[in-house]
């Protein structure tokens, strides 16, 4: 079970998930799927992937962004990944 929110009407209910394909934040790399939880996570996951550092020491963000696997890690994902998820946040 998930749950849907809407910020606007403050609209809250219970949601039977279709795993993975109900993830908004989804984004497919070189076969493999690269998820956040929602908007808030998406933007900590798309700093850390475009960040030289790569802190994981985001606003408690901490566990989620340690367990990103080693594909998105790598430099030559970052310009596709952040691309993809600047796209799903501007769109929302």
């Amino acid at each position: 079970m998930g749950s849907v929110r809407c910020s606007a009407c403050h609209f809250r209910s219970k949601h039977r998930l279709n795993w993975p394909d109900d993830l908004y934040f989804l984004i497919s790399y070189r076969g493999h799927n690269l998820w956040a939880y929602d908007r808030d996570s998406a933007m900590a996951l798309r700093n850390f992937i475009d960040s030289e550092t790569r802190s994981v020491h985001q606003d408690g963000y901490s566990r989620f962004l340690l367990h990103i696997p080693s594909v998105f890690k790598h430099h030559k994902a970052r310009e596709p990944l952040v691309k993809a998820l600047d796209k799903k946040l501007c769109s929302k």
